[in-house]
C-alpha cells in the first residue's frame, strides 16, 4: 500500500501497477535474457481463464514455440503461477502466459521472470513491448516501461543487511550495493528488486551506493539479509 490507500472503501481501477522489461545484451545473434516485472491490481486466476500477453518483441531469431521456458527472478512465484512456460510467436514477438491449473496471482503480487531469445543478426532499434491481461476483467494493453539498465548480474548482492525502516510513508533509506559489475549505469528513477520487494532509486551517491525508497508499487518493505540478490 501507498499513502492514501487506507481511506475507507477506496477502490482503485483494474490496472497494471507495474509493467517493465529490460534485457541482458544488445549484441547481434547473442542469446538475450529478457527480464519482466508485472503486478496487477486484480487477481489473475486459472478459474477465470486468465492470460497475460506480451507482444511487440518482433525481430528475434527465436522460432515459434508452444512452450518457451520462463525462469523466476528472486522469490517471485511466477514459474508456479504460469506453469514454467508460455507460447511464443516469432513473427509478432508475442509471449502468451496462461495461469496454470489451480493457481492464482493475488492482486498486487509481484510477477518477476525472465526468458531467453536470440537477437537479430543486424542492427535494429529497441522494441516497444505491450502487455495485456484477460480474466475476470481485461487489463491494458499498455506499453511496458523499458528500464534504462540491465539488471544486476546473478553475482550482485547486498553488502549489508537491509533493515525494514518504514517511517510514516515514503521513507528513504541508503543501501550499499556491491556488484560484480559497476553500479555506475544505474540512474535515479528506475526500480530494483530485492527478494519480493521493489525499491525505487531516488538518487545515486557513487558507484556502489544508491538512495532507495522502500516498498515501491504496492510491495511490502521487508528486512533483507546481506547476500540477497539484487535485480
Amino acid at each position: 500500500l501507498v499513502p492514501g490507500d487506507a481511506r475507507p472503501l477506496l477502490v482503485m481501477a483494474p490496472a497494471f501497477l507495474l509493467a517493465s522489461i529490460s534485457q541482458s545484451t544488445p549484441y547481434p545473434s547473442a542469446t538475450n535474457t529478457l527480464y519482466v516485472s508485472l503486478a496487477a491490481s486484480v487477481a489473475l486466476a486459472n478459474s477465470d481463464a486468465a492470460e497475460v500477453t506480451i507482444t511487440g518483441l518482433e525481430g528475434t531469431q527465436t522460432p515459434d514455440a508452444s512452450s518457451l521456458t520462463i525462469s523466476t527472478l528472486s522469490s517471485s512465484a511466477t514459474v508456479t503461477v504460469f506453469g514454467g512456460s508460455g507460447a511464443w510467436t516469432q513473427a509478432t514477438g508475442t509471449l502468451v502466459l496462461t495461469v496454470a491449473a489451480g493457481q492464482t496471482a493475488a492482486a498486487g503480487d509481484l510477477l518477476a521472470f525472465s526468458f531467453s531469445v536470440t537477437n537479430a543478426l543486424v542492427k535494429r532499434d529497441a522494441s516497444a513491448a505491450v502487455v495485456s491481461a484477460s480474466g475476470s476483467v481485461s487489463l491494458g494493453p499498455i506499453q511496458m516501461r523499458r528500464e534504462g539498465h540491465a539488471p544486476f548480474s546473478a553475482e550482485s548482492f547486498l553488502s549489508a543487511d537491509l533493515a525494514t525502516c518504514w517511517g510514516g510513508g515514503a521513507a528513504a533509506l541508503q543501501a550499499n550495493i556491491t556488484t560484480s559489475a559497476s553500479a555506475a549505469g544505474i540512474r535515479a528513477g528506475v526500480h530494483l528488486q530485492i527478494d519480493s520487494e521493489l525499491v525505487f532509486v531516488t538518487g545515486v551517491l557513487d558507484d556502489s551506493t544508491l538512495l532507495l525508497e522502500r516498498g515501491s508499487l504496492g510491495t511490502s518493505p521487508a528486512p533483507h539479509r546481506a547476500g540477497a540478490s539484487v535485480f
